[in-house]
């Protein structure tokens, strides 16, 4: 808030949504119906709250909070967060809809959030068995690695590691990035225990 104070903005200030991180669907067309009805999986975004629950789950397998846009509903409580600290300033928020390029391209950074570090989600994705933050990091890393944001480009950089590391991918089936959604991947060898012996030692 002090950022906007000091520029001198008062008033209704637009937000925008930038979503543009991740491409393709945000569910994948190869989840079950039921699975995703259920809430066992949901639409994947890069900006979420509460690993895509609308409130802290009472546990990690808890699926009966799931919005129906993450990303819409994590800009919902920014702005109501933004409401409650703008007043003293004389600034209310609005949602103004989604990012264009050149909304990206003339913007400056007010301040920030930061989540978890990618270990600590990922420790919770394993311990947890978390599909829908599987997806997520998959992502990330195709973003990371200079790939679009999309399912396809995540999974092809499993594989392309998977392959640099000696791990071979010939007939492996991956629909996802996790086994539990999509149909069970098929490999006449798991490359996932493959590579959890070599790293300790075995």
């Amino acid at each position: 808030m002090d950022s906007l104070h000091h520029r001198g903005v008062t008033g209704t200030v637009p937000v925008r949504l930038d979503a543009s991180r991740f491409t393709g669907p945000a569910v994948s067309p190869a989840w079950s119906a039921e699975d995703v009805a259920s809430g066992y999986v949901t639409g994947v975004h890069p900006i979420a709250l509460w690993d895509h629950h609308t409130q802290e789950p009472a546990d990690p397998e808890e699926t009966s909070h799931r919005p129906d846009d993450a990303a819409q509903d994590a800009v919902a409580a920014y702005l109501r967060e933004l409401d409650a600290a703008g007043s003293a300033h004389g600034l209310s928020f609005t949602d103004a809809g989604a990012a264009d390029a050149q909304d990206r391209e003339a913007s400056q950074r007010l301040g920030a959030v930061e989540s978890a570090t990618v270990l600590e989600q990922t420790r919770y994705m394993l311990d947890e068995s978390d599909n829908v933050l599987a997806e997520v990091l998959g992502r990330n890393a195709a973003v990371a690695a200079g790939k679009e944001g999309s399912q396809e480009a995540a999974i092809a950089l499993v594989r392309e590691t998977l392959t640099r590391d000696g791990i071979g991918v010939e007939g492996l089936e991956q629909a996802d990035l996790w086994r539990a959604l999509g149909p069970q991947p098929r490999h006449p060898r798991d490359p996932g225990a493959d590579r959890a012996a070599r790293g300790h030692g075995r």
